[in-house]
């Protein structure tokens, strides 16, 4: 009887569930009858896809059927298992071992396709991958006939972890970078709490990027200052603020700041909203 067989090591049956899932849909896409059966054994699970009856497949059947198998058990890699790869990775390398930490780490992985890369190259790289994967997987189906799922990702997938290997290190300095940064608006947010508030308002109008000017309470211009206590070169190391808008509402220290923008999730914006708080009143329009 001709078949091909796919093991994984044992697990949670949701994980199983998931890998015939794939299994399912991709040998579905075919133009003949094939079966697929999964055994349970102590260590491992085991699923057989056969042809059905006594003949055998044709050379270009079992061409088809490989390449089908090969393409589900890349996608059950790329979907269902890279989470978790990623995770031995943390755990192994940087010894970040807590959920919580983890999935702060996981986000910052997703964080390059969502706003570093353009779509299309994004789709690009994740279309290579993906065959790089689906072609290892097929060349071992045709070699062997059987694929250990766990055994073709530590042995014959190599340039797969190391892409994982990157992105993992990719994570680990922005978050480290973002705990930074965090730690550092929470010292600027004690010092404006410890401080004496100096003015009733501060106007702050920004046209867009680093086109900013300060007005006061009688909506005249101010100058920007340096802050007092804590130095721009400091913050500007730290947090790349627009000019020295930050640092002046810090010297300032105005009881109410009225931000009139069209941007307002531009990150210096945020980081203002961040320092002052319930201070700051964000307003629709451009001030005149």
């Amino acid at each position: 009887m001709d078949q091909f067989r796919i093991a994984l090591m044992k697990g949670p049956d949701a994980r199983a569930g998931k890998l015939r899932e794939k299994l399912v849909q991709q040998i579905g896409t075919l133009s003949f009858l094939v079966s697929l059966d999964m055994e349970a054994y102590a260590g491992h699970r085991l699923f057989r896809c056969s042809r059905i009856g006594e003949d055998k497949w044709s050379a270009a059947e079992r061409k088809r059927v490989r390449r089908e198998l090969a393409r589900a058990v890349a996608r059950f890699i790329l979907e269902d298992e890279e989470d978790a790869l990623l995770k031995q990775i943390f755990a192994r390398e940087y010894r970040y071992k807590t959920e919580s930490d983890l999935e702060k780490l996981l986000a910052y992985c997703r964080l390059p396709g969502e706003s570093g890369e353009e779509p299309a190259r994004r789709k690009t790289q994740a279309i290579r991958l993906f065959k790089e994967l689906a072609d290892a997987i097929e060349d071992c189906l045709q070699t062997h006939g059987i694929v250990n799922v766990e055994g073709v990702m530590e042995f014959r997938l190599a340039g797969y972890r190391k892409e994982l290997k990157e992105t993992a290190d990719y994570a680990v300095d922005e978050y480290l970078m973002d705990k930074q940064y965090q730690e550092f608006i929470a010292l600027l947010k004690y010092f404006v709490l410890v401080q004496q508030v100096k003015i009733p308002s501060v106007h702050v109008l920004h046209r867009g990027g680093s086109e900013f000017e300060l007005l006061d309470d009688k909506m005249e211009a101010l100058e920007p200052v340096r802050s007092e206590g804590i130095s721009y070169e400091t913050l500007e190391k730290e947090l790349n603020f627009e000019d020295l808008i930050v640092s002046s509402l810090i010297t300032m220290a105005p009881e109410r700041i009225y931000i009139h923008t069209g941007f307002p999730e531009a990150q210096v914006i945020r980081t203002i909203r961040q320092i002052f708080e319930d201070r700051v009143i964000l307003c629709d329009s451009i001030a005149k």
